[in-house]
């Protein structure tokens, strides 16, 4: 609801001041509680490629909203709640899951279509079915998580629907991936019962067949919780797709304290190989101070 009226959506009923045309800068007015209970629940906004509209999820369906204002237009009308609202890199098309499946529906308006047909797996039903889509930098490949096999797998689904191919087939659970700038790296994290904190992994992506190159690069490996508060997050490339981030804990809060680790671990910098690069910080560096950044080129 802050969201909605942070972007300057006029309260309803609201009318241009006298002298102004629509278009014209309004007279500021008075926004109630009343006016942004309205609106209703709002989730799950994706900017625009071209950075002129937020698509988000409105009670359950997709609205598209000005960022210079107004009221948002629905786009879809379907049944299903909806999640994961993902822009095409080229703004023609949104991407998101519903029912069980991935989507893809016109962003200027018409039917969605259902790009994966996939029946919950075992486990729990909040992740047993496709979700999290992610478009490809180029937009040919749709990246997207499923549990259709009983645990968490990273599959990809072409643009069309007509290709199918699931990345991952480790009995672990392998989830927050990222592509890389090009598209032809995946960053992702497995958790397996050896490594319940994760793994981040790199894997080749070829990008013709929508299939991955050989076997993923091991980048770090989490300190071993099985409280799963040393889990990684998601990674996320540089822009020239050199480096990632990683947000990493190195301590937590218990009871309103800070429990220290036995061996607390400062930022770290490392190449592909996973090899510390010169000049980072040993691991005690950093004196386990909060969340630390890991940077790997």
């Amino acid at each position: 609801m802050l969201l909605a009226a942070g972007l300057g959506i006029a309260a309803p009923g609201a009318a241009p001041a006298p002298g102004t045309s629509q278009g014209a800068n309004p007279t500021p007015v008075q926004v109630t509680f009343e006016d942004l209970a309205s609106i209703g629940s709002i989730g799950a906004p994706a900017l625009s490629p071209d950075g002129r509209e937020l698509a988000l999820v409105q009670e359950g369906q997709i609205v598209l909203l000005s960022t210079e204002g107004g009221w948002p237009s629905p786009l879809t009308t379907t049944a299903g709640a909806k999640s994961g609202v993902a822009w095409s890199p080229d703004g023609r098309a949104i991407a998101f899951a519903s029912d069980g499946s991935i989507w893809v529906v016109p962003a200027a308006g018409g039917q969605p279509v259902r790009v994966t047909d996939s029946r919950p797996g075992r486990g729990d039903p909040r992740g047993a079915a496709d979700r999290q889509p992610q478009w490809s930098p180029k937009g040919k490949w749709i990246l997207f998580e499923t549990g259709r096999r009983g645990n968490n797998d990273i599959g990809v689904v072409s643009e069309d629907g007509l290709t199918v191919n699931l990345l991952t087939s480790a009995e672990a659970d392998e989830s927050a991936a990222a592509w890389s700038p090009d598209g032809t790296h995946i960053a992702y994290v497995e958790r397996t019962p050896g490594h319940f904190s994760g793994r981040l992994l790199i894997a080749p992506f070829d990008p013709v067949n929508g299939r991955t190159v050989g076997a993923p690069r091991e980048i770090y490996v989490a300190k071993d919780d099985r409280g799963g508060g040393w889990s990684i997050r998601r990674p996320v490339w540089s822009p020239d797709g050199k480096q990632l981030a990683a947000v990493l804990h190195t301590r937590w809060p218990v009871a309103g304290h800070h429990v220290e680790p036995r061996e607390p671990r400062g930022t770290a910098r490392l190449d592909c190989a996973g090899r510390r690069r010169p000049g980072a910080p040993p691991d005690d560096a950093g004196g386990g101070r909060g969340v630390e950044s890991a940077v790997v080129a």
